[in-house]
């Protein structure tokens, strides 16, 4: 079999709409599909143009990189795509690699959970880091629940990521619009100006209207109830509980 090059991954993905995701170097993707005889990760022929193992995603027009503002989320943001990439980067014939893999990215999601401020984002944290040490014993147990349990994971994690991107565009929406108010209204500004801060929409919204949902659909559910574009609690629970 012909070996796959970076040159070649990049071609495919320009043929088929595709572009490689940001955090992805083609040239050391390729070196693990040919010591894996042609095959990804997920055991896939590479390339494919129905890429489940997150190198590839679908090339949108005008897409652009979103910036995130808030500190304290962007580092959020980075913590999850380290372990993102922990996580896609499994050796399944190599069991205690992979289990220091998987204790070293719960260590340090951990530390990110206790370093944020916000109690519902360390929840959102915690759960994370125990999530990745049941992997940790999973993954010396048995291969195929580690791969599900690999890409369940992945989709959380990304899902926690849009939560905390959502989050950061209402607090800078919310301090936009403070300091415009501020501007206009001077001494007469009251506190009922001030939009409700992202964490304590969160809090409030999971008491009181989402007691029936799991611990992680509630958080999910209510960030798009509280972020900018402010979805109903139907529309909500359809875009992050699976079945609804």
């Amino acid at each position: 079999m012909a070996e796959i090059t970076g040159e070649m991954l990049i071609a495919f993905g320009e043929a088929n709409n595709m572009r490689i995701m940001s955090h992805r170097d083609p040239n050391k993707w390729a070196e693990k599909i040919n010591k894996n005889n042609g095959k990804c990760p997920c055991g896939k022929e590479c390339p494919c143009d129905d890429c489940t193992c997150m190198f590839y995603e679908k090339s949108v027009p005008g897409k652009e990189t979103i910036m995130v503002n808030n500190t304290e989320i962007a580092s959020a943001i980075e913590t999850l795509e380290k372990a993102k990439d922990a996580l896609m980067n499994i050796q399944l014939d190599e069991p205690e690699k992979t289990a220091r893999a998987m204790e070293e990215a719960a260590n340090m999601v951990e530390k990110d959970a206790i370093e944020h401020k916000c109690g519902q984002c360390e929840d959102y944290m915690m759960g994370l880091a125990r999530k990745l040490n049941f992997m940790r014993d999973e993954c010396g147990k048995d291969t195929n629940s580690c791969m599900t349990e690999r890409d369940l994971t992945i989709e959380r994690i990304e899902g926690m990521q849009e939560t905390f991107i959502a989050a950061d565009e209402l607090i800078t929406k919310a301090e936009q619009e403070t300091t415009r108010d501020n501007g206009s209204h001077g001494e007469n500004h009251t506190d009922e100006d001030i939009p409700e801060a992202f964490h304590d929409c969160i809090t409030r919204t999971t008491k009181t209207q989402l007691q029936d949902l799991k611990h992680g659909d509630r958080i999910c559910t209510a960030s798009k109830m509280c972020g900018t574009k402010k979805l109903t609690k139907e529309d909500a629970v359809a875009s992050c509980v699976k079945g609804a």
